[in-house]
């Protein structure tokens, strides 16, 4: 949405656990987490970006990527 001098977006942020985050060793577990980001425009340019994102939803998959006997799930 865009709309005077602000914009937001709703998305997913997908990526691949390739290094230590949240105090969790890489696991190379696929992640899929929705956020959303709100910006501030002037001039043609962002001023200031507010992103908002459930981290326990991310550290929760990155978590059961490393209990044994338990695939990890990107849902």
């Amino acid at each position: 949405m865009v709309g005077g001098h602000r914009a937001a977006a709703e998305a997913l942020f997908v990526g691949t656990h390739v290094g230590e985050f949240a105090g969790v060793a890489a696991t190379g577990s696929a992640v899929r987490v929705p956020y959303s980001v709100f910006y501030d425009v002037a001039a043609d340019e962002i001023t200031a970006m507010r992103i908002y994102m459930p981290m326990e939803r991310l550290v929760g998959q990155l978590q059961q990527a490393t209990e044994p006997g338990v695939a990890g799930s990107a849902a």
